[in-house]
């Protein structure tokens, strides 16, 4: 009942507001045929299950402060528990007192409201999509928080003081410096504690390479509840339309460790081509890569996969996103 009160309180704050309304989603259709005794055929599509594919939302600012409100435009019980909300509108308020308190240029100050509705990117590549690197505000109940900056630096606290099922919050602390950004932060829950801790570094910035793109980053994520250690590593370069990338993932308490690297190259008019390989260091030391092919035309992405992961595979897909 606090929550609903809440939310709608944020909800009229702005009702005088003109809002934008975005809807965005995506179709995807495609098969995967794995070869092996037999042949299995794999649906990828999204056609099936458009549960959590789709979102609306709308956003509305004025002199200092701005409010924005999304929700799943389709959604079900079985995406509960991973998106942890269930047909209802998220909405997160932000109030910028810089101006009001008279701070210089460099210093900032926000307060900010939500539904339970931000997170806060840690710095990292993350080549592979397999990292998770955002400190998410946890809970049940409306988060309340406020961010500072000075310079290069910030500093973001929240906490939820209303929740049903003990209190949470999430702390972080980061810089910038443009050719370096690092950053900090936990996530404290009930019976729980996650920290991360992440950076990248652009090489070549700092060696002025104008045709040459090289960063490096790490990460590390704790998470107290199974006491659970992971290290992330990665590079990534290119130059003109070629592109590459490593990283090596350590995950320390399960004592696996991954190696997996790509490269891609941009032919043009929305066409590509690359491969990408894995490398399992422990168990029995799997090898498995897939070289592919990517044609976006008028609004759709093709994409078309030959790779061997156990087997042989040959996967094709296209999606339709806006």
């Amino acid at each position: 009942m606090k929550k609903g009160i809440i939310v709608l309180l944020i909800t009229l704050l702005a009702a005088t507001s003109v809002f934008a309304l975005d809807f965005h989603g995506s179709f995807r259709a495609g098969y995967q045929f794995t070869f092996g005794d037999e042949v299995a055929i794999t649906d990828v599509s999204r056609l099936k299950d458009l549960a959590g594919r789709f979102s609306i939302s709308s956003s509305a600012e004025g002199d200092g402060w701005s409010l924005d409100l999304w929700s799943p435009a389709f959604d079900s019980a079985a995406n509960k528990d991973y998106y942890g909300y269930y047909g209802s509108i998220k909405a997160l308020l932000t109030v910028d007192y810089s101006a009001t308190l008279g701070l210089p240029e460099d210093v900032s100050a926000q307060f900010m409201l939500g539904d339970n509705g931000f997170s806060i990117y840690v710095p990292y590549l993350d080549p592979t999509s397999y990292s998770y690197n955002y400190i998410d505000s946890v809970g049940d109940g409306i988060m309340a928080g406020a961010s500072f900056g000075y310079k290069n630096y910030s500093i973001t606290g929240a906490i939820d003081p209303v929740s049903e099922n003990g209190k949470s919050g999430i702390v972080y602390a980061g810089a910038d410096y443009g050719f370096v950004s690092v950053g900090a932060g936990m996530q404290i829950k009930k019976d729980a504690l996650d920290v991360e801790a992440g950076f990248v570094f652009d090489v070549a910035e700092v060696a002025q390479l104008d045709d040459i793109s090289a960063k490096v980053s790490a990460l590390y994520q704790y998470a107290k509840e199974n006491d659970n250690h992971d290290l992330f590593i990665a590079v990534s370069g290119g130059y003109d339309a070629i592109s590459a990338y490593a990283e090596f993932i350590a995950q320390l308490t399960a004592k696996e460790y991954d190696l997996n690297a790509g490269v891609s190259y941009n032919l043009g008019n929305g066409v590509s081509v690359g491969a990408d390989g894995s490398f399992e260091f422990d168990g029995d030391k799997a090898i498995a890569g897939a070289g592919w092919a990517k044609c976006k035309l008028n609004g759709v992405t093709y994409q078309a996969w030959l790779g061997y992961k156990k087997n042989v595979y040959a996967k094709a897909q296209a999606t339709l996103s806006f």
